[in-house]
């Protein structure tokens, strides 16, 4: 079966991260400008600490707080639901479409090694067993992506 690990070794994206003492309007230019969906939030060590998602800034600003004093740390979501290499693609992405988010820190310990999101899953188990096995799974994902 199709690993993690297999698709990293693969993805060739550079991974961005934060601190929790960035500020969000950082944050929100380093996403605008790599076109990504989300930022892992990491201590000086390299230790996965949170992610800042689309989804958590949105939220923020539909609350109508003072959103560009904010911090990273003060609206990312904090102990991020993580996967590790040796986990089958599969599980993560039943994982991911349980918990309605669409992207993954993969780690090593506590370390990061990458970010898989629900669209490279899909991708490498298309290309692994074509789209006729996958068609209903896909169909109940079609305008999730």
């Amino acid at each position: 079966m199709l690993t993690i690990g297999q698709i990293l070794f693969t993805k060739k994206s550079e991974i961005k991260t934060v601190s929790m003492d960035t500020p969000v309007e950082d944050a929100c230019d380093i996403l605008a400008a790599n076109r990504i969906g989300i930022l892992v939030v990491t201590e000086p060590n390299g230790m996965v600490t949170g992610v800042l998602s689309e989804r958590d800034i949105v939220k923020h600003v539909a609350s109508r707080r003072n959103f560009y004093k904010l911090m990273v740390s003060d609206i990312c979501t904090k102990k991020p639901v993580t996967c590790v290499r040796s986990d089958y693609v599969v599980d993560v992405l039943k994982d991911m479409k349980a918990r309605h988010f669409r992207h993954m820190p993969v780690v090593e310990y506590t370390h990061l090694l990458g970010v898989v999101s629900i669209g490279d899953l899909y991708h490498h188990l298309l290309e692994e067993f074509g789209r006729d096995v996958l068609t209903e799974e896909w169909s109940k994902l079609d305008g999730y992506l």
